[in-house]
């Protein structure tokens, strides 16, 4: 059965597959009403991502492509099918309502699912060929995302997590440490034990297993070492993972793990509550970036953060103008005002 959905072909023989032979309303054809995860080329692309977010960002990409082309889910649309002009025109439509950024993840991931197609022999390697050559979208904001949380805003938060006398409220004040100033992605934070942990009674260490199974420690001490060991003692010296899953009231599920998604749901709702500025986990990681540029090199940054290249670091820097105003305040000129 044809699915109602926003891409038609108006001449298919046109062999530049140029998008303003297509209008952006109609069908697309058939959906298959169920799919071997693996053998659907965008099931095989997910498994192809190593990062729990990065499967579950790319999904909902996925399904967005899906749907704009007339199906449920990306687990029902007909991959193998799709055409050069079908990617051209979804382009332009979302080009015209989205950021660059977004429709190029959208692209990096149409991408990806047609390899995918290609290795499994589903699709001709010239229509391969075709879609990897649709242009990304130029242009937009050249301001880099996400924020920096201000130490205002970071006492907020805290704040809110004191005022919550349940568990959850325990919890999500390590959690907010882990964040900053431990600087941990969400995937990490989430797949952190209780035998990650040790404490020589002054710093925390934590080891933490990163992007590409790389492992490292990071340090705490201070406030956020102390926010740990609060929630430690509440959840006791049991193994296995050390933050758990909660429900209505501020009860936790003990043993129960908690998702990178769940993550960004209670920082969220620790902002809300502490009355700031929307923001998401990695907004903090960000914050630690920037906060430990000013006091250290780029080079112990990235290993604090994980990251292989200090090209990667310096994308976290969210300092602006007061890095500049504060280097510029660092270089003397030997001069006298005169009288």
């Amino acid at each position: 059965m044809k699915k109602s959905g926003i891409i038609c072909i108006v001449n298919q023989e046109d062999s530049t597959h140029n998008a303003k032979t297509v209008v952006l309303r109609g069908e697309l054809g058939d959906s298959n009403s169920s799919v071997n995860f693996r053998n659907n080329p965008a099931g095989a692309y997910l498994l192809r991502l190593r990062s729990e977010t990065s499967r579950y960002q790319m999904m909902r990409k996925l399904d967005k492509v899906a749907m704009l082309l007339g199906s449920t889910s990306w687990s029902e649309f007909p991959w193998n099918s799709l055409t050069p002009v079908h990617v051209d025109a979804l382009v332009t439509k979302l080009a015209a309502e989205y950021k660059p950024a977004y429709v190029n993840a959208i692209l990096a991931a149409i991408r990806g699912v047609v390899e995918c197609s290609f290795d499994q022999g589903e699709m001709s390697a010239e229509t391969y060929r075709l879609i990897r050559k649709v242009k990304s979208v130029r242009g937009g904001s050249t301001e880099p995302a996400g924020r920096y949380v201000n130490g205002g805003e970071r006492a907020a938060l805290m704040e809110a997590c004191l005022q919550d006398v349940s568990p959850a409220g325990c919890r999500d004040a390590a959690v907010l440490a882990c964040a900053y100033p431990g600087g941990l992605r969400r995937s990490e934070i989430a797949s952190l034990t209780r035998e990650d942990i040790l404490d020589d009674g002054e710093t925390l260490s934590i080891k933490v297993m990163g992007k590409g199974r790389k492992e490292r420690t990071v340090y705490m001490s201070n406030g956020g070492a102390d926010a740990l060991r609060d929630w430690l003692e509440h959840r006791g010296e049991s193994p296995g993972l050390l933050f758990w899953a909660g429900r209505k009231g501020g009860h936790l599920l003990e043993g129960q793990g908690i998702s990178s998604q769940s993550l960004n749901e209670i920082i969220k709702r620790r902002a809300r509550e502490a009355k700031i500025r929307d923001l998401v986990t990695h907004d903090l990681r960000r914050t630690t970036a920037s906060d430990l540029l000013d006091i250290t090199d780029a080079v112990t940054v990235a290993g604090y953060l994980g990251h292989s290249s200090t090209n990667t670091t310096a994308k976290y820097d969210r300092r602006g103008e007061r890095a500049r105003k504060k280097a510029a305040q660092g270089l003397h000129m030997p001069y006298k005002r005169r009288d």
